[in-house]
């Protein structure tokens, strides 16, 4: 890579001879001299000479050029070899001068524009090179103008073709009606890039990587602010808001200032007046003065005080002019520069009119002798009396439109004139006759209505009032009747309504006024003082009240409901203004009984109990009279205790005691005894009406709880040992139960002991199996501690139980267990471990991990696992690590346990693959452990094991290795009185045979899981069968070897005998031994009558009623000793002839059994005859003995009797 106006030196490697001179010729392609100084030339190789160089020279201009790529190359070398492998260089000439160009903004940095200006474009400049299209990106920054409201950019970037010198960033001005100044905005360049979307996808930095270009690059001249003058009259219009002000003498006058358009900047307004009508001094107050519009501010007033002179005069105006003070700073006038300001007329220049007097007229109603009644009224003109007016009135009365009935129709309404100067006038009003016997009062009011020629009316004086008396009653008479003069009874939450009635006549409405009074008409009644409404023509209504409801204990009360009064002109009829009525007693006032404060108590001491009740029983409500309470005590399952109290006058409660009989009732904590209330009976004085003594609905009945204090001492185990844990790793007792006690008088004693009684599942063993403890007064829970083991080896289901039983040490006073808490369980649905250390498996088969279920097992559970990668240092020499994935699944398995199961098989997979060679192990680990289906509330169990939850697991491959050497016959049970049988037994070598291997088979005594049953020998011995203890060799390739145990036939009185072929590896072998087809038990099931043989000793017996009446058979058993035996025997005739009488009428007992325990070798049978005292001739009879017992066999059977 070389620079314009640079150097290069190329190096020249001569290989191989170096002899002779050399002369090489080389030259630039394509050669340009406008870029090389020489584009060929020779370089010499004298005599040995290894390197020469070659010097590329090129020339510097201020032309703008892109990266160009040239080679330089050898075209000869006289007698050398050219290497053409070598023979040229590729020569990169870098970019000069900017050839894709330098960016900015071509016009100054500011720009100014009108609004009105719809499109503004900005030139941006590309100087230099003009090589390929270029995309310019630039940022605008919003100053005072914002946009979309002041401008809108229109493109996002500035495109400017190859070849081309500039581009154009628009910018659309928004033209808009709102005032507004300058304001401005900045368009930034941010970056300059080469643009491949107009340049046909053209890569600028070449499809040669090593090609170097110059990308282009932005100037110094990169922001631009634009300015928007400013528009729309920002600074605004001033003119006055009208032409014309109306005002009133005596306020000041407001001149409002509008300024419309923009409110930019503070605008000074001066203003001037000019008298007219109105005199300056006189009328108005001014000075000559300016006001200001402070920045936003649209409107303000000139403020013009007007003076109030009280002297009567007509309208008046003067006029106000603006102009614009120094500096106008843009503003300008309004079309409205002067206004004229209007002073309306004042102080009554017309004058005032009023009636001179408005005292209201009390007349007598006139009557047809006395003729219309005439009332003369003086209206009064007061301040100017300048020219005529003419003032005009009404009558107007109680019933508008019917006032022609009452007054005169030439008088109803009328004009007065008054003349210039006048100063008053008189009307008059005319009252007609009344030509009825009743009229209610009537007042007509007269009133100026209007006064022309702009004369004021006095508003205080403009109407007078004249009430006509009233005749008769015509508004009538009002009283109670029906129901409402007879005593009413009520009760509470009731309504009584009391009817009203009103005679004589109904003109008009009127309210009538009553009250309540007696004892507490504010609690008891609503309202108790209020008003009853009766219409124009109306002449019944009713009197409504509310009997209030309240908890108050009360006898019967007594009120009065009085008429007061009437408004209207209504009268009360004295004689029917009372109506009485009486609300029955209420709220118990004779009391509602209950019960409050039960207690129990107790007291004992070594030979006594006494325990109390104590409970009150309490009146509330009333305390009127004497009551008799009866009721009883209840204790289920125990008869009730009646008792009887009497409260006198005025009692509230009483305290009462009983004994709790019988002293040693037994009473379980929190069991509680019911105090009952079920009858009160009022004795005196004698109950009013609709109310009694009553039972409390709340306190009716209470429940006084035995406490602790008081309670029998009831016992059980803890919650939390209900089902208990067992402490694994614990070296002494593993399990710690605790015995709670409620009830804490006295003293127990608590045994336990183990196992469930109706369980069908054999007791686990725990130590100690009993045991007791005693728990002294007060003292509520004691510890027992316990070891529970599980079977070993594992075997059927157990369960590991404690049971509880107590007996009080103290007289008279019981105790129980509480049977739902009175047994524990540990660990009942069990704790999970495998089986095994280790196990073993051919690839694409699966291994069985076999889990036990130790102690309990109750319910279904769910064991899991997983299989992971060994620890390096659990891996033994001769093998290698297995791998996740390839060699075994890391993925969860698990096995289920049905309820009662103790065993159970997880199978993990192997997976085959192409892996050949050592073999390989693993871990597998116990996870978890669950019920199914799962409870909400887990208990402590199942769980896992602290130890024994891993095991290694080692993979054989399926096609090469020293295999996995197993039995693979099934055990059989042999019977050795067939001969001496053979039993075979074969060895087989899955998995690989490769190599010769050697494992050992030999034999042990007894079971494989070293467990005998009652029924079963020990072991087998040597006699039985032939010892087994030898080497078998597996040559290479070999996969099975077959060989025979032989059983001996030793007429020796046997059980069912066990022994067990195991599969070794020998000490230091390289045998791999399956742990699940290890061993090989044999069973020789029991011979030789390992029962006995049972023979009669005697064959014949004679008794003799008289003499010798019983005797006896002796049964021998020989030689087999083995179990317990049951012989049954009989006597009975078997010679075919004729007997009058039956065996049993002869022997007391013809029919039995002898029981033989293990190692009983004798027994007897004793026969006696029954002594009748009957002479009689001789019998023969025989006894023999049979038996279904297995084995055992029968020798003599019979005896003659």
């Amino acid at each position: 890579v070389i620079s314009e106006g640079d150097q290069l030196m190329v190096r020249l490697l001569r290989t191989a001879g170096l002899q002779g001179a050399v002369t090489v010729t080389w030259e630039i392609s394509p050669p340009d001299s406008s870029v090389f100084v020489t584009t060929s030339d020779t370089v010499f190789f004298s005599d040995g000479q290894q390197e020469a160089t070659i010097v590329v020279q090129t020339l510097s201009d201020d032309i703008s050029e892109v990266a160009r790529l040239f080679t330089i190359r050898i075209i000869s070398a006289g007698v050398a070899r050219v290497n053409l492998s070598s023979s040229e260089v590729s020569i990169i000439v870098t970019a000069s001068d900017s050839p894709h160009g330098i960016v900015e903004f071509a016009q100054p940095l500011v720009v100014e524009t009108e609004e009105v200006q719809t499109t503004l474009a900005l030139t941006v400049q590309r100087n230099f090179g003009l090589v390929g299209a270029l995309r310019v990106n630039f940022s605008v920054v919003p100053d005072t103008a914002t946009t979309p409201d002041d401008f809108t950019v229109l493109s996002q970037s500035v495109i400017i073709p190859g070849d081309t010198a500039s581009g154009t960033i628009a910018v659309a001005i928004t033209n808009d009606d709102l005032p507004e100044i300058l304001e401005s905005f900045s368009i930034t360049l941010n970056s300059v890039v080469l643009d491949e979307d107009v340049n046909g996808g053209r890569d600028f930095e070449f499809s040669d990587p090593s090609l170097i270009d110059q990308p282009p690059t932005l100037g110094a001249s990169t922001q631009l602010e634009v300015r928007i003058l400013e528009n729309d009259d920002p600074y605004g219009t001033i003119s006055f808001s009208d032409n014309i002000f109306l005002v009133t003498e005596g306020e000041t006058a407001a001149i409002t200032l509008v300024r419309t358009g923009g409110r930019f900047g503070t605008v000074a307004v001066r203003y001037s007046d000019q008298d007219g009508s109105a005199t300056r001094g006189e009328d108005y107050s001014s000075s000559t003065t300016e006001v200001f519009f402070a920045p936003n501010q649209s409107s303000l007033d000139i403020l013009l005080p007007i003076i109030d002179d009280e002297l009567p005069e007509l309208q008046e105006s003067f006029t106000i002019f603006i102009t614009l003070s120094e500096p106008f700073i843009g503003a300008q006038l309004g079309s409205i520069t002067l206004a004229t300001i209007v002073i309306d007329a004042s102080d009554s220049p017309f004058g005032e009119v009023g009636f001179s007097d408005v005292t209201p007229i009390q007349l007598e109603n006139p009557t047809v002798d006395e003729g219309p009644a005439v009332v003369s009224l003086t209206i009064q003109r007061t301040a100017g009396l300048f020219g005529p007016t003419d003032v005009s009135w009404l009558v107007e009365g109680p019933e508008p439109g019917r006032e022609h009935l009452d007054i005169d129709a030439s008088s109803i309404q009328g004009t007065l004139m008054l003349a210039e100067g006048q100063s008053s006038g008189v009307i008059e009003i005319i009252v007609l006759p009344n030509e009825d016997d009743s009229e209610p009062e009537e007042t007509f009011t007269i009133t100026i209505i209007s006064a022309s020629n702009n004369v004021f009316i006095l508003p205080d004086q403009n109407s007078v009032s004249i009430t006509v008396s009233q005749v008769g009653m015509p508004f009538g008479e009002i009283a109670f009747f029906g129901d409402a003069l007879e005593l009413q009874r009520v009760s509470e939450q009731e309504t009584l309504s009391l009817p009203l009635i009103r005679t004589q006549e109904t003109v008009g409405a009127t309210v009538v006024l009553f009250a309540v009074t007696g004892d507490s008409p504010d609690l008891d009644v609503s309202p108790f003082s209020s008003n009853v409404s009766f219409g124009a023509g109306q002449s019944r209504a009713e009197l409504v009240l509310v009997i209030l409801p309240d908890s108050l204990p009360e006898l019967e009360e007594t009120y009065t409901v009085t008429l007061q009064g009437a408004t209207g002109g209504a009268a009360i009829n004295p004689l029917a203004a009372v109506s009485m009525f009486v609300i029955r007693a209420s709220d118990a006032p004779y009391g509602q009984f209950g019960v409050t404060s039960p207690v129990l108590t107790a007291s004992l001491t070594d030979t006594t109990i006494a325990r109390t009740l104590t409970f009150t029983l309490c009146r509330q409500q009333g305390t009127v009279g004497t009551v008799q309470v009866e009721g009883v005590i209840a204790y289920d399952p125990h008869p009730n205790t009646s008792f009887v109290e009497t409260f006198e006058d005025g009692e509230i409660e009483r305290e009462v005691t009983v004994t709790v009989l019988p002293e040693d009732l037994f009473l379980a904590p929190d069991t509680a005894f019911t105090i009952s209330i079920t009858g009160a009976t009022l004795l005196n004085p004698q109950a009013q009406e609709g109310v009694s003594a009553e039972i409390s609905p709340s306190l009716g009945s209470a429940q006084a709880v035995v406490t602790e204090d008081v309670a029998n001492p009831l016992v059980g185990f803890d919650v939390g040992s209900l089902e208990a844990s067992v402490n694994d790793s614990a070296p002494g007792s593993n399990v710690d139960l605790t015995i709670v006690r409620r009830g804490q008088l006295g003293v127990v004693s608590v045994s336990w002991e183990t196992g469930l009684p109706n369980s069908s599942l054999a007791s686990g063993s725990i130590a100690p199996p009993t045991g007791s403890v005693q728990l002294e007064a007060d003292e509520s829970s004691a510890v027992i501690s316990l070891r529970a083991t599980p079977r070993d080896p594992h075997g059927e289901p157990e369960v590991f139980a404690v049971r509880l039983s107590v007996a009080s040490l103290t007289p008279l006073f019981p105790a129980q267990v509480d049977p739902a808490i009175g047994t524990a369980t540990i660990e009942p649905y069990g704790v999970v471990q495998l089986a095994r250390e280790s196990y073993s498996g051919v690839e694409g088969q699966q291994v069985s991990v076999t889990v036990w279920r130790r102690y309990g097992s109750t319910g279904t559970i769910q064991v899991t696992g997983v299989a992971m990668v060994a620890p390096s240092n659990s891996i033994p020499a001769n093998q290698e690590a297995a791998t996740a994935g390839t060699d075994f699944t890391a993925t969860p398995v698990s096995a289920i346990l049905e309820e009662g199961s103790t065993v159970g098989t997880i199978e993990v997979p192997l997976p085959d693959n192409e892996d050949t060679g050592a073999l390989k192990v693993f871990r597998f680990m116990l996870t978890a452990v669950q019920r199914v289906p799962q409870p909400l509330a887990p208990p402590t169990s199942p769980r896992l094991a602290s130890s024994n939850l891993s095991a290694s697991i080692t993979i054989i491959d399926d096609e090469a290795g020293a295999g996995l050497f197993r039995f693979t016959t099934t055990p059989p049970t042999t019977i050795e009185e067939l001969g001496s049988p053979a039993i075979p037994l074969t060895v087989a070598r899955a998995g690989g045979t490769m190599g010769t291997v050697t494992v050992i088979v030999r034999s042990v005594d007894g079971r494989a899981n070293g467990v005998t049953a009652a029924d079963e020998m020990a072991s087998a011995s040597a006699g039985d069968y032939d010892l087994i203890d030898l080497e078998l060799v597996f040559e290479d390739g070999e996969s099975e070897k077959s060989m025979n145990i032989q059983i001996n036939d030793d007429a020796i009185p046997e059980l069912m005998e066990y022994f067990t072929v195991l599969l070794e590896n020998p000490p230091a072998g390289s045998a791999l031994i399956d742990p699940d087809a290890s061993t090989f038990e044999v069973a020789i099931a029991a011979s030789d009558n390992p029962g006995g043989v049972f023979s009669l000793l005697e064959t014949s017996l004679t008794l003799n009623e008289d003499t010798a009446p019983s005797g006896t058979l002796t049964i021998q058993r020989d030689p087999g000793l083995f179990g317990s035996v049951t012989i049954e025997w009989e006597a009975l005739y078997d010679d075919g002839g004729v007997h009058l009488v039956p065996v049993s009428d002869i022997l007391e007992v013809g029919r039995d059994t002898v029981t033989f325990e293990q190692g009983q070798t004798s027994a007897l049978i004793e026969l006696r005859l029954q002594a009748n005292g009957v002479p009689e001739g001789g019998e023969q009879f025989t006894l023999r003995i049979l038996s279904d017992s297995s084995g055992i066999s029968l020798g003599t059977v019979e005896a003659t009797i």
